[in-house]
């Protein structure tokens, strides 16, 4: 599974415990950017909630570099 450059980046954020605004300000786009590239991630890597999402993001964020 493929992921883009900024859904890697935002994948990172979320492992370091950003919140979508504070993401969004990180990286100077918009919170709702943010959030469709997070409903992006989830959706190419069938996960199931936001525990599970906030998991991988943990696990997997030096695998995106």
């Amino acid at each position: 599974i493929i992921l883009s450059t900024r859904e890697k980046e935002i994948l990172r954020l979320v492992a370091d415990g950003k919140s979508s605004q504070e993401i969004a300000d990180i990286l100077c786009i918009g919170k709702n950017t943010v959030d469709t590239h997070r409903k992006n991630i989830i959706k190419k890597f069938n996960i199931k909630g936001k525990n599970e999402f906030f998991r991988f993001a943990i696990e997997r964020k030096y695998d995106f570099m």
